[in-house]
């Protein structure tokens, strides 16, 4: 037994979808589309820039691209580019960035904290104890630590309540469930805070692991400057 497709003349029509979209906009997206592929980063090999990425505009906040003009080079805000790419309505009127001057000074920085990984590894230490944490989050942490021994003591009273006979069953168990979802907010609030500590100790072990490549890191950059 064979099997033939059946022509789309005699297909049967069973439904209409509506456009998700207009052409409109779909077209508007395809041409941005277009344009992120011309401008990505995979697709650029004419020039290595050592801040590729890495540059933001302190106007307007957003990516800065490298750009040779004649015979220097630039970091220019995509912000001063057309609206299709920027996706801003009015233009960016931040000056270009000479290129040779940032990487040089961002290179050296880099230089010295490689060769000092002391500073570094300080500066993690006092992320990881939360120094660097603002200090509403600080606050916050200790509120709700604070919070937290309240409600514990307070259920704690409420029991002893009960086993005096003071409040009846009925009133224990419903005050006492009001606490306890008081005391799971708090927790959940309190488990958000440590999932940042925990990336604060994974500061602390690339640190660590700096510290074991630290001498061939060192090779690399007196290599490169001779």
């Amino acid at each position: 037994m064979t099997s033939r497709p059946t022509p789309p003349e005699e297909w049967t029509l069973v439904g209409h979808i509506a456009a998700l979209v207009t052409q409109e906009r779909f077209e508007q997206v395809q041409a941005k589309l277009k344009t992120n592929q011309h401008f990505a980063r995979r697709n650029n090999r004419a020039h290595s820039y050592l801040l590729r990425a890495l540059v933001s505009c302190g106007c307007c906040r957003l990516t800065c691209a490298g750009q040779n003009r004649r015979r220097y080079s630039y970091y220019a805000c995509v912000g001063q580019s057309h609206p299709a790419r920027s996706g801003r309505e009015q233009k960016c009127r931040n000056r270009l960035i000479p290129m040779k001057q940032l990487d040089e000074v961002v290179w050296a920085d880099m230089c010295d904290l490689l060769m000092h990984p002391q500073a570094l590894r300080q500066a993690l230490e006092r992320a990881q104890s939360g120094e660097w944490l603002p200090q509403e989050l600080q606050g916050r942490r200790e509120n709700l630590r604070k919070a937290g021994v309240s409600l514990s003591h307070q259920i704690d009273r409420l029991t002893e309540a009960y086993l005096e006979h003071i409040i009846s069953l009925q009133e224990y168990r419903r005050r006492r469930r009001e606490l306890e979802e008081r005391q799971e907010a708090i927790t959940a609030q309190m488990h958000q805070l440590e999932a940042s500590m925990d990336r604060q100790m994974e500061l602390a072990g690339i640190a660590e692991a700096h510290r074991v490549l630290l001498p061939t890191r060192a090779a690399r950059i007196r290599a490169s400057d001779l």
